[in-house]
């Protein structure tokens, strides 16, 4: 794929805040930004992401998308950002994608750092612009929470530690649903936003990646539905290995709970496919949420995801 790493996170360098999607609360941006500056850092803002807040001018979104490319395109520019946080999730991302100059990504080689609707971009990040990108907190998400909750502590060092030193690796043991061995670059993110790229200039080739899915406040039933449907795009056929994280807030009063829809999965839908699959990798909305970089290399054998290179350098 040709990956090139983006540059780390200097001392004295800054984060550049982008609102990619929805407005975030004032009280939790504020939150998040103060998490910032505890490691060091100070912030470039060139957009309010709380302008909205409670509002419906723009739909969902915190501005248009003309006005939310032009703050990326800002941070992008900017000789002191050396890398980009995404102020929130909600909804957004995907009208950006026609609007962004990718080009332009490639040539500032800026790490962007996202979740949740933010995967559409992680993925471009990827693919476009040849970039390597990261599914981690968000400034209104883990960073927010930092101060007082201790997931959201440890999802905030790691990110930090990420983007500041090339010689950072984790390996996590996970639960097995089926064993085996698999080596490739690693795409993570929210599966509705997968499933949502499907058929779209926008979709990526699964072939030989490590996929790593998580999802929130979707019914099982849903949850299956996404599966068969990333099944029937083809999205399974030749994956290195496949990891499942947090699916939060993911229940039902009756039937099938969301644990057994993906292990029924595995084991029935899946049955012909010989890459290794896990569960219960702290990732994900509504508790640790470990950053992933989007677009490195990661093993995952007997049921350990390990990273084998880092996203900066």
């Amino acid at each position: 794929m040709g990956i090139v790493r983006a540059q780390k996170l200097e001392p004295g360098s800054k984060i550049g805040i982008v609102c990619t999607g929805s407005p975030v609360s004032p009280e939790r941006f504020q939150l998040g930004c103060q998490a910032i500056q505890s490691y060091g850092y100070e912030i470039v803002v060139p957009l309010n992401p709380s302008e909205f807040y409670g509002k419906y001018d723009h739909g969902f979104t915190n501005g248009s998308a003309f006005e939310r490319v032009r703050s990326l395109d800002a941070l992008l520019d900017a000789p002191e950002v050396s890398v980009i946080i995404a102020a929130r999730g909600g909804y957004g991302s995907m009208d950006m994608l026609p609007l962004i100059d990718f080009e332009k990504v490639r040539s500032a080689r800026k790490v962007i750092v996202g979740c949740s609707d933010s995967t559409v971009l992680l993925m471009q990040w990827m693919s476009r612009a040849s970039l390597c990108a990261i599914h981690g907190t968000s400034v209104g998400s883990c960073l927010a929470d930092a101060r007082t909750n201790e997931e959201a502590k440890r999802s905030a060092d790691a990110l930090i530690a990420m983007l500041t030193s090339p010689d950072y690796r984790y390996s996590i043991p996970c639960e097995v649903i089926r064993s085996g061995a698999g080596e490739g670059v690693v795409v993570a993110g929210n599966m509705s936003m997968f499933t949502s790229v499907l058929g779209t200039p926008w979709d990526l080739n699964f072939d030989g990646l490590i996929l790593v899915l998580e999802e929130v406040a979707e019914a099982p039933y849903k949850i299956q539905r996404m599966l068969t449907q990333l099944k029937l795009a083809g999205k399974f056929d030749r994956l290195a290995g496949l990891v499942f994280g947090r699916f939060a807030r993911c229940t039902a009063q009756h039937g099938p709970q969301v644990g057994e829809v993906i292990k029924s999965f595995v084991s029935d839908t899946l049955s012909g496919l010989s890459f290794p699959v896990v569960m219960g990798f702290p990732f994900g909305h509504w508790g640790e949420n470990q950053p992933v970089p989007v677009g490195c290399r990661a093993v995952l054998q007997d049921g350990v995801f390990s990273l084998l290179e880092p996203p900066v350098g």
